[in-house]
């Protein structure tokens, strides 16, 4: 056998052992400490998830608010407007 030939060969067996490292990489189980991390990160995910379920509830609910008092305050100012006319009509101002 050649140097080129077995060249070509560690070659080949270089990349059949990467892929089983990726491989045992991939299906290894979690040992216990990763698996401590892993369920703490899955709780506090949960707990964040929830946290902005309910800032969206929080924040349509401002918005709804915000919409009633855009139109209590156009109203009270058409009012004011109106009284004002009345006074400068009669003569008030």
């Amino acid at each position: 056998m050649d140097l080129e030939e077995r060249i070509d060969q560690l070659e080949k067996q270089k990349e059949i052992l990467k892929t089983s490292i990726k491989n045992f990489k991939k299906s290894r189980s979690l040992n216990t400490m990763d698996e401590i991390a892993y369920r703490e990160l899955e709780y506090k995910n949960r707990v964040l998830q929830k946290r902005v379920k309910d800032l969206e509830e929080i924040n349509k609910s401002h918005q709804k608010l915000n919409g009633e008092l855009r139109e209590d305050n156009r109203r009270l100012a058409k009012q004011v407007e109106d009284q004002v006319d009345r006074f400068r009509k009669s003569g008030g101002l």
